[in-house]
């Protein structure tokens, strides 16, 4: 096994203190991600006696590992929203990649939407109280927030959305949301800072609804994505809930940090509260338009301290230790290449003959053929391996 060196993602949207405490970085710049894995555009680094090398550099050139890992795990920390984004699936991204390519477009162009041909299903923990934007609402939800703000004016295709509600109807709506041309944008925000000063008027039920909104104007003052609390399930995970998120689910983290795994992909289709790229007709033929349900995955309890976030993606699994002084677990259901983070604390990590202690902000990658591996101590460890 190996200590790890791991690249850090500095994003407007970044915390200004979460990694920065996490790594005792005196520092106040935003820092959004801690990426931990071999993708290309950030690979770790592992010290092999006492050298650093890229972890990617290690698995292409060790016959008896996987060429790269299927995962890629991420400390994600936001004081401010994230953009409205979808995954693509893998159909669709290897279609995308490769058209991309096809039209001479660089991999590093900010203008490109493909970075790579796999897919992103991804799962978000929670390590702070975490508000996130996810899946669609139900389509009279939808319909009742328009109508009860006076913005079905706006929209030559909301009669129809609200006469017969269905995915195609309301792809119809959305599109047109998502399009509507700047003069139109300018009245309805008017029109929106009239009702976010009388919220009183409005029903209750609205009420973090114009919460959020009035939160996200302050940051985005004329984009249309205001609006996405309208249309989108609003989400508070407590620490240590998590949601999993499946290619065509349109979503935006809100605040807070969280533990995120995913397929070895950068694939973000973005639509709207970022100054990035924006492809409004590639995002609608990527996400669903169907109501999505709202599933808070709590951790399962594999053994004592030992937990486990388990869902149908096949590219990673994440665990979650939580030990006392005297706890001690044995990872023997890991099989494949995994990487352990210390959230908290401090914990000693035993292989064959080897032993190591992590401590907060560390984490280590255990090759396959080093397992099983035990951990003890008085921590708080994330273990993301694949299945």
């Amino acid at each position: 096994m190996y200590l790890m060196q791991n690249k850090i993602q500095e994003y407007a949207w970044g915390s200004k203190s979460y990694i920065q405490n996490l790594l005792s970085l005196q520092v106040d710049t935003p820092m959004a991600e801690l990426w931990m894995g071999s993708h290309p555009k950030a690979s770790s680094q592992i010290l092999i006696n006492g050298m650093w090398t890229r972890l990617s550099t290690y698995l292409s050139d060790t016959p008896i590992t996987d060429a790269t890992l299927p995962y890629l795990l991420k400390v994600l920390a936001a004081d401010l929203p994230l953009s409205i984004q979808a995954h693509p699936s893998k159909a669709q991204a290897q279609i995308g990649f490769s058209r991309e390519n096809d039209l001479g477009i660089p991999l590093d162009s900010p203008v490109r939407n493909y970075k790579d041909d796999n897919h992103k299903p991804e799962l978000i923990c929670a390590l702070t109280p975490f508000s996130a934007m996810c899946g669609f609402r139900q389509y009279q939800e939808i319909i009742d927030h328009f109508t009860a703000l006076k913005f079905d004016r706006f929209f030559s295709t909301f009669p129809v959305f609200r006469s017969a509600p269905s995915a195609q109807t309301f792809r119809a709506f959305f599109h047109e949301l998502m399009t509507l041309p700047e003069y139109f944008v300018t009245n309805l925000m008017k029109d929106l800072d009239s009702m976010l000063s009388t919220p009183h008027l409005l029903p209750s039920s609205m009420d973090s609804i114009t919460r959020c909104c009035s939160r996200i104007k302050e940051e985005f003052s004329q984009d249309i994505g205001i609006l996405a609390p309208l249309y989108l399930n609003l989400i508070d995970l407590k620490p240590h809930q998590a949601l999993y998120l499946d290619a065509g689910i349109l979503h935006a983290y809100l605040q807070g940090a969280g533990m995120e795994i995913m397929a070895n992909s950068d694939n973000v289709l973005r639509g709207g509260l970022t100054p990035k790229h924006i492809d409004i007709d590639e995002l609608l033929d990527t996400i669903s338009f169907e109501p999505w349900t709202v599933e808070i995955l709590e951790p399962f309890e594999q053994s004592p301290s030992l937990y486990s976030y388990p869902t149908p993606a096949q590219e990673f699994y994440l665990m979650y230790y939580s030990g006392s002084d005297g706890s001690e677990s044995i990872l023997d259901s890991v099989r494949h290449d995994c990487i352990v983070f210390c959230a908290d604390g401090s914990a000693a990590i035993h292989c064959c003959d080897t032993q190591m202690t992590i401590e907060r902000g560390q984490s280590i990658f255990v090759p396959a053929t080093d397992l099983p591996i035990s951990i003890r101590g008085k921590a708080e460890l994330y273990i993301a391996t694949s299945l």
